[in-house]
């Protein structure tokens, strides 16, 4: 059995950006886990978004069996799946979103198991409370 969370900060701002390519790059992440929770026989995907300064920061959390190679999962043409499953440009393609998103992406192994895929978006003007920050 698969289950999702979702752990939304209420009243985030706006990230810019294209809503049609960011949503791509999410559903990429969230296929990828939830092929790797089939493959473990089930699990949990948590996903996330808190503002950290002018940063929405969105968390893609699993429970699945991890990445192989961390460092590579960018790569185009890297796959860990199976011939005729996956293309390897998935994930290549989601850092190309975010590096045009002017954010940053990274991804780990949970030392409990699993991967957590990090994503960091600029907000498309200032929050209120780097207003308030600033006027005090």
């Amino acid at each position: 059995k698969i289950q999702v969370e979702t752990l939304f900060e209420p009243s985030l701002p706006k990230v810019w950006g294209d809503g049609h390519q960011l949503f791509q790059a999410f559903f990429q992440i969230v296929e990828n886990a939830l092929d790797a929770l089939e493959e473990a026989g089930g699990g949990l995907l948590q996903v996330s978004a808190q503002l950290h300064g002018e940063e929405v920061v969105v968390e893609f959390s699993d429970s699945g069996p991890g990445i192989k190679e961390p460092n590579r999962v960018f790569d185009p043409f890297y796959t860990t799946k199976p011939i005729g499953k996956g293309t390897g440009l998935g994930l290549s393609a989601v850092y190309g979103v975010v590096q045009d998103h002017r954010g940053q992406i990274t991804c780990q192994n949970r030392p409990e198991g699993g991967a957590i895929f990090t994503l960091r978006l600029p907000v498309s003007s200032p929050s209120p409370h780097a207003l308030a920050a600033a006027q005090s």
